[in-house]
């Protein structure tokens, strides 16, 4: 698998710095240059009209005829002009909205069509209940389905459903096949060149369903209707299908009052109506049937007010001619007016429409339509382009801890920085609330395109500040190559989305590139996560419990939780085969919450032993982690004291106020936190401090050697001299022999932990054996 191996927070020297703050800077004027000239340009203008105003005036008493035909001559011109742009604007919205109507009909025939269900009962065996029961009825009461149509293989009608009743199954020959017949061959011709045959099992359908669906206009008893057609084929492609055309599903919309509502509603009209002849009216759309035969046309009311507005004014100005250069004035003025609102509209509209609010950058809409141009371009021309989804890390917890403010400002400073960095023949989009799209193309070679990767991802991150605050983020990146990787773009994203899920399982802070393996690891990570969501409703998860005991191994003081899975299948699963993949999702606070609720409970039964509970970095991360633990406390009457919390160093790595200001409430609660593995990773003894733990535990992999290797001997006493100086307890974990406790003891630690002194146990087990005051001897006998 390969690694970009992007360090993302990795130090750079003054001159990096230096040239970024250069570029940025560059990128700012050249913004700003263009502002300049925009204002140079608008202010010409606005020179050259009060110009033009003062010479209408001084001309208009000698020539007045003249002056005021060519007044009312601009005012009429651009008061049409403005009319016809805005009936565009409608005739295309309400064009759209009927195309918005046929996609949903087609989506809702989809859900019935590529059914393997569908296909047993249809085209396998064909049963008309079942047509009936769970095929036409659910399509018409459900979705207003007004004929639902069943087609065989030879396009003979099997059944039809008509306005709620079981009708003649001629209703389609004798109203319908006309003008659907081609519709329903093109979509069998297109099935069958999808047919591929599979070698344990005959034939299986390899399209799309968007490659056997269909719809159009049609004329019914003279009104308009949308019309679906389907192929009917299994969704699962261990089905096997028969080397044959399939048979089709044609469900028909008459659009009629309803539908028409709908549309009105979507392109923000009035009135919206069937007329079957061109009416005389400019506000109509015409419905083009099969055979480019018109059957009747859409006709709205019109919401243009100003050609209106002039046919009022005109009288004035043949009843004021003394005062004709004013009211020119105002009209020429309102019109201009009126023209400028209409341009910025449509502009707004479209910027709206097209680009996301909050950073300015386009949306998914519009990426998906640049990005399929840049492709195309990139395949005419043998180019090679780069599809990169972007993630900014922990940008939950920024919201959490620091507010939404502050995380509004980290999306519009990392989407200026990708406007500044990539070049202008490129793409940048942001598609939902921490994500981003980035297509690189033409390029020439893959180095070129890594390269650019990796260069973008340390620019976007370095320094980040909101409002003067530094926040050191870090972000994840899944990229795919065209054409290595996929040439069409909801392939390419796929993979991307992949490789991304690859780069945040790996730590984050980096960027992945897709390799064909990702799609079968991600495919068991989801069954995993899957079966895990089952196993909390099924209670597959259990607990078992390993004593923690003194230094000097003569009493029982403790007891660590610890999480396993009852698979059915499987058997016993320890913790690191799942919890990996429950952490970088909501499963682990449902895991965690649940562990904890189930020590508690446990440990009520032995009152005079502590219970250590693991917490992972997503937990202590929630904003509802300290107030659970306290009413779990409450509602238990579980002492606080009692309570030890386990967490590591990833823990405290990322967010140090936030999770140091939640250790401090846990503390204020009473109850005791300690840092699990403490030597395995950064070590910092500022952490040890800053963090006022109340123990460390020493890692399993100082004491498995210490006998044999007095490397590990020497770091475990001076571990443990640390824990003393520091007046923190000390456990140590994974004693397996009498020579390392032997050891531990002579050095003074504490407490310990290992398999030595028992291995972990069901909660009756411990508790019968803390009952019977079995000390860790008989333990390691029974061992």
């Amino acid at each position: 698998m390969r690694n970009c191996d992007v360090h993302f927070l990795a130090p750079s020297d003054l001159r990096q710095g230096v040239e970024y703050r250069h570029e940025m800077g560059s990128a700012k004027s050249a913004r700003a240059g263009r502002d300049d000239e925009l204002t140079t340009v608008l202010q010409a203008s606005v020179r050259f009209r009060r110009r033009q105003a003062f010479w209408y005036f001084a001309f208009l008493f000698t020539v007045v005829i003249v002056a005021l035909a060519g007044a009312i001559g601009i005012v009429i011109w651009a008061v049409v002009h403005s009319e016809n742009e805005n009936l565009k604007r409608e005739t295309a919205l309400v064009a759209r909205a009927l195309t918005q109507q046929q996609s949903q009909i087609v989506k809702e025939l989809e859900r019935f069509a590529v059914s393997s269900a569908t296909y047993r009962n249809i085209d396998t065996a064909y049963s008309s209940e079942w047509a009936h029961a769970r095929l036409a009825r659910p399509i018409g009461e459900i979705y207003k389905h007004d004929i639902v149509v069943v087609l065989n293989r030879r396009r003979r009608p099997l059944f039809a459903y008509v306005d709620g009743f079981v009708w003649l199954p001629s209703v389609y020959t004798t109203k319908l096949a006309d003008q659907l017949d081609d519709a329903v061959a093109e979509i069998q011709t297109a099935y069958r060149a999808n047919l591929v045959s599979r070698q344990n099992y005959g034939f299986a359908y390899d399209g799309s369903p968007a490659d056997v669906a269909q719809s159009r206009l049609i004329s019914l008893d003279g009104a308009p209707s949308i019309a679906a057609v389907f192929a009917i084929v299994p969704e699962l492609d261990q089905v096997e299908v028969r080397d044959d055309d399939p048979s089709v599903i044609v469900s028909i919309r008459h659009v009629d009052d309803t539908l028409l509502a709908d549309i009105a509603g979507y392109a923000q009209l009035r009135d919206v109506t069937f007329s079957p002849v061109k009416p005389e009216r400019p506000e109509r759309l015409e419905l083009g049937g099969p055979k480019g035969i018109a059957i009747g046309y859409l006709t709205w009311a019109p919401t243009g007010g100003a050609l209106g507005l002039l046919v009022d004014l005109a009288p004035a100005f043949v009843l004021a001619v003394l005062i004709v250069l004013a009211v020119t004035g105002l009209i020429l003025k309102r019109a201009m007016r009126t023209t400028d609102e209409l341009t910025y509209s449509e502009a707004r509209a479209r910027q709206s429409a097209l680009h996301d609010a909050l950073s300015g950058l386009p949306n998914r809409v519009f990426f998906d339509e640049l990005a399929r141009k840049r492709l195309d371009e990139a395949a005419r021309t043998s180019k090679l382009a780069a599809l990169i989804y972007l993630d900014i890390d922990h940008f939950k917890d920024v919201n959490d801890t620091l507010g939404h403010p502050v995380g509004d400002g980290l999306i519009r400073e990392v989407a200026q920085r990708l406007r500044g960095h990539v070049p202008g023949t490129d793409v940048v989009a942001r598609i939902s609330g921490d994500e981003f799209l980035i297509l690189l193309s033409g390029r020439d070679s893959r180095a070129a395109l890594l390269n650019a990767c990796t260069s973008l991802s340390k620019r976007i991150t370095k320094d980040l500040t909101v409002d003067n605050m530094a926040l050191p983020t870090t972000v994840s990146m899944g990229v795919t190559f065209f054409p290595d990787h996929g040439t069409d773009l909801t392939q390419l994203l796929r993979r991307a989305d992949i490789a991304l899920y690859q780069a945040k399982d790996r730590g984050r802070g980096r960027c992945v590139l897709f390799e064909p393996h990702m799609d079968e690891t991600l495919k068991e990570r989801r069954l995993m996560e899957k079966e895990m969501r089952r196993a909390l409703e099924r209670n597959e998860f259990f607990l078992r419990y390993q004593p923690i005991v003194t230094g000097d191994g003569s009493r029982i003081v403790g007891a660590e939780a610890l999480i396993r899975w009852r698979h059915p299948k499987r058997g016993e699963i320890l913790p690191a085969a799942f919890l990996p993949i429950a952490e970088g999702t909501d499963l682990m606070w449902s895991i965690g919450a649940w562990v904890l609720r189930s020590a508690l409970k446990d440990a009520l039964s032995w009152p005079e032993l502590t219970i250590a509970v693991n917490v992972s970095p997503s937990q202590i991360r929630h904003p509802d982690f300290v107030p659970n633990v306290s009413r779990l406390l409450e509602e238990l009457g579980f002492p606080a004291s009692r309570l030890e919390l386990e967490i590591t160093e990833a823990a405290v790595m990322d967010h140090t106020d936030a999770v140091k200001s939640k250790l401090d409430e846990l503390h204020d609660l009473g109850v005791r936190i300690a840092l699990d593995d403490f030597g395995t990773g950064y070590s910092s003894l500022s952490y040890l401090r800053q963090f006022q733990f109340d123990k460390f535990k020493i890692d399993r992999s100082f004491v498995m050697n210490l006998e044999h290797e007095a490397e590990s001997a020497a770091i475990v006493e001076a571990l443990v001299n640390l824990a003393d100086a520091l007046g923190m307890a000390v456990t140590a974990e994974g004693i397996e022999a009498r020579e390392q406790h032997d050891f531990l003891k002579e050095i003074g630690c504490e407490f310990l932990q290992g398999f030595y002194f028992g291995k972990p146990m069901l909660a009756g087990e411990l508790g019968q054996r803390v009952l019977a005051g079995e000390g860790p001897s008989r333990l390691i006998a029974k061992g």
